[in-house]
Formats: structure tokens, C-alpha cells, sequence
């Protein structure tokens, strides 16, 4: 467990000391553990690591100095990591002589975005997908252009 601390322990935590209440360490490896053990919301990650906090502080596995972080908590440092260390969730790629139309559906149906905003350049800016975006529980912000 100790190589999981040392690996995630080198991502810089640019968040502010001020409202910095769990180590960034902890906050990863709680949503990477939990997702491996089929979380897939936010929520569902919290109501994992709450089943396992006395273990997870037992085994020195993860610290909590305040606890286990909230839903919120993980969603914006989750947000934030994967945006600022340009972190890809996912990929498709397009067929030939095809194009994002076609692979944005196929990327939404492999990506867990309950709860989340997705955005998408105008090219994306289809009903189809903008139905699909609502249909997985989450909001969307679309690019429209004059023409």
C-alpha cells in the first residue's frame, strides 16, 4: 500500500491551505479503492469508504485526519485534478470518414458522469447527444454558432 502513497503522494495539491481539511492522498486513493469496488457515484464512494474508515485507518492505509471527505468534497478535487493535469477519463476513436458526432455517444455511454456537467464544442451540439447526456443524470453545456 505504501507505493500507492508514494505515487499519488507526487501530484502537487495546488488547493488552498485554508480550506484544506483532507490530504489529497487520501481523497484519491478513497475514489480509486472505491471505484474498483463498484462505486460509481460520488455518494456511493463515500458510503464505502464510511464501511471501511475503521479499517482504512487501522491498516495506515489512509490517514483521515477529519475523516472521510464528503461527496462534495471529492467531486470538485476529482473535477479539478483530472481538468488542471489534463487527465483523460476516457477515449474513442473515430472511424474513418467518420467523425465526433458518431464517437461522443460511444464515449457517454462508457464514462459514469452522474452528477456532472459535461461540455462539448459545437460540433457536438446535437439532440441525440444532449438527450443521451440527460439520460445518464447529468447537465450539459453546449457551444452553438451562428451558422
Amino acid at each position: 500500500m505504501s507505493n500507492f502513497k508514494y505515487i499519488f503522494g507526487q501530484i502537487e495539491d495546488d488547493r488552498s491551505h485554508i480550506n484544506r481539511l483532507h490530504n489529497l492522498v487520501d481523497i484519491l486513493l478513497i475514489g480509486i479503492t472505491s471505484d474498483i469496488c463498484g462505486a460509481k457515484t460520488w455518494e456511493q464512494m463515500v458510503v464505502f469508504a464510511k464501511s471501511k474508515e475503521t479499517f482504512l485507518k487501522k491498516s495506515k492505509f489512509l490517514e483521515l485526519p477529519n475523516g472521510i471527505p464528503s461527496k462534495v468534497t471529492l467531486n470538485r478535487v476529482f473535477s479539478a485534478c483530472a481538468c488542471e493535469n489534463n487527465l483523460v477519463l476516457g477515449q474513442v476513436k473515430t472511424a474513418e470518414k467518420s467523425n465526433e458526432i458518431v464517437a461522443i455517444p460511444e464515449l457517454l455511454d462508457i464514462l459514469n458522469i452522474v452528477g456532472n456537467t459535461i461540455t462539448i464544442d459545437a460540433m457536438g451540439t446535437q439532440k441525440e447527444i444532449a438527450e443521451k447526456i440527460i439520460d445518464k443524470n447529468a447537465d450539459y453545456i453546449l457551444a452553438a454558432k451562428a451558422n
